[in-house]
């Protein structure tokens, strides 16, 4: 078996394995993939005599802080060629090719989350779930506008007269601005949006049935829906919406559920971004089984103005940074991961060393500016 890197059309070639792998999804769905996603996507697969048996696919997206970062999907292998340590591989020669391109993490939307968890990878973000109601606002008509691209006009709402219409390739600067925005004004951690992001989204969509609408009063735009409409089912893809916007008349929280996991590529780039309010010093020791030059003990000196982090992969270094830092502890990186996207507090996931005050600890690690608050809500 040989590793290798597919790009561009090789990636699209790939197809009859996608479909050997996820036979769930529908035609038009994988049309979409292949048209739209594929051809921009970096594919490590496993071969052998030409024929490819496995394969792991990165959707290149960017932060919001300006990282590039890879979406992993499509992690699948021929059925005749499972359970022989393929994935294992591909899995670290992505994680070696993120890192060398400077991803400080990487991020899935996992079927079977105890695959991906020997590997580092943790949840970071529940999604809120919405669902319609329907004696306000019929996912029957919104699809029948959709279909017709026309406008469905809500009255009598708490909101007032709203306006649902359709998003055309004309509109995707306008709702990239606001969305972006809107975000960013909530949120620590998101992919960036712009025109292609949402020319792609209208694709994606229309291949799960659905469409994507602004919410709109009196000519201003308040939030953008998408819904996907499958098996006489309507979904709620993703709802953004201002403070303007009452939303309880037209559809409701049920809830939250975990989706995506992360893991961190490069323990010091993450590091090296995070601010405090107030100066201090703390000594981190990180263990990593699976990217072994993420081990060591980074000594951390942030303030306002950022972090300056230098490392020592010596272990035995760590009894050097014991004796000139007051505060120290100790991480695996998936509990780093969790603690860095703000999913765990510190108490969870740090141990504290010998002869360091826990409460110093907490405070200290606490008071960091993070990745605290996520929203990634990306399919492919």
């Amino acid at each position: 078996m040989k590793v290798e890197l597919f790009t561009g059309n090789d990636v699209k070639k790939l197809r009859p394995l996608w479909e050997a792998c996820f036979p769930e999804e529908t035609k038009i769905f994988t049309d979409y993939y292949f048209e739209n996603k594929a051809g921009g996507n970096i594919t490590p697969v496993q071969t052998e005599q030409g024929e490819v048996f496995s394969m792991v696919h990165l959707t290149p997206y960017r932060t919001n802080k300006g990282d590039n970062v890879s979406y992993v999907v499509g992690v699948g292998t021929q059925e005749s060629h499972r359970r022989r340590g393929l994935m294992d591989g591909l899995l670290r020669e992505a994680f070696r090719y993120m890192k060398k391109q400077g991803e400080p993490f990487t991020f899935l939307m996992p079927a079977k989350p105890e695959i991906y968890t020997p590997y580092g990878f943790t949840y970071i973000y529940d999604k809120t779930l919405y669902e319609f109601n329907e004696d306000s606002l019929s996912p029957r008509l919104l699809k029948e506008a959709c279909d017709r691209q026309e406008c469905l006009n809500l009255s009598g709402n708490e909101s007032g007269n709203l306006t649902f219409r359709i998003v055309k390739d004309a509109d995707c600067v306008r709702i990239a601005d606001f969305a972006n925005s809107f975000l960013a004004s909530r949120f620590d951690c998101f992919m960036k949006r712009n025109e292609s992001y949402y020319h792609i989204m209208i694709k994606e969509l229309a291949a799960q049935n659905g469409g994507l609408f602004t919410m709109e009063k009196e000519g201003k735009l308040l939030g953008l829906l998408s819904f996907t409409y499958e098996e006489e089912k309507a979904g709620i893809q993703e709802v953004l919406f201002a403070e303007e916007l009452v939303p309880r008349d037209l559809f409701h929280e049920n809830g939250k559920k975990p989706i995506i996991m992360a893991r961190i590529l490069d323990v010091k780039k993450m590091l090296s971004v995070l601010e405090s309010e107030k100066e201090f010093k703390i000594a981190i020791k990180v263990t990593d089984e699976i990217i072994r030059d993420n081990e060591g003990v980074y000594r951390l000196c942030c303030g306002p103005s950022g972090s300056h982090v230098t490392v020592n992969p010596e272990k035995c270094g760590f009894r050097e940074c014991r004796e000139a830092f007051e505060t120290c502890c100790e991480a695996n990186v998936q509990d780093l991961t969790a603690f860095l996207f703000g999913y765990k507090k510190a108490a969870e996931c740090f141990k504290v060393c010998e002869n360091s005050k826990e409460a110093d600890v907490w405070n200290k690690l606490d008071s960091l500016k993070k990745y605290d608050r996520v929203f990634i809500n990306e399919i492919v």
